[in-house]
């Protein structure tokens, strides 16, 4: 829909739960109502929007769909309240890891929960769930820069921090994060 959000958000209405595109309707309205701040809207409006469709999507579903969980943790850690964020993270981690969620797409739960504890100031958790990821995912870009990144930031295990910033940068050259992390 290419930048009309209001049929984006008609077509995602449309998709019924018994659908398998449901997941993915619902994430995708979520994250249209969440962008919205991109487009001159009031970034908490958006927000609060989205994590009302992804709170009435679990409520209806019986519980915590995992991609629909994780989504709900970065909406409601970027509206600040992350102690809500944090649980809704660690029940969409619970809830992978029972239903055999494959360890190359699990990471990611793992990481974003890491990113937001850290981001709370929440360290010594936030580095054990970062850390999981790399396990997850030791080749991971992402993972290993932002890892690496918030060691150096901390002053701890500097030669593996460096070194896992050069490997995130020569999987990804052309990543302009990672390269601000060498400095």
């Amino acid at each position: 829909y290419f930048g009309n959000t209001d049929q984006a958000i008609l077509a995602a209405d449309a998709i019924v739960p018994e659908s398998w595109l449901y997941t993915f309707a619902v994430l995708e309205k979520s994250s249209v109502l969440a962008g919205r701040a991109e487009r001159g809207e009031p970034e908490t409006e958006g927000l609060e929007a989205a994590v009302r469709v992804l709170r009435q999507a679990i409520q209806s579903d019986g519980g915590a769909n995992p991609p629909w969980a994780l989504q709900m943790m970065i909406n409601l850690a970027a509206l600040g309240k992350t102690e809500e964020a944090d649980a809704y993270g660690t029940e969409a981690s619970k809830t992978a890891a029972s239903l055999d969620i494959i360890d190359t797409a699990r990471w990611r739960y793992h990481f974003v929960r890491g990113a937001t504890r850290g981001e709370a100031g929440r360290w010594e958790d936030a580095k054990a769930d970062l850390e999981m990821a790399l396990q997850l995912a030791p080749s991971e870009p992402i993972i290993l820069n932002h890892l690496g990144y918030s060691y150096v930031e901390r002053g701890e295990q500097l030669p593996r921090a460096f070194a896992m910033i050069e490997t995130a940068l020569e999987q990804d050259p052309e990543n302009g994060s990672i390269v601000d992390s060498l400095g």
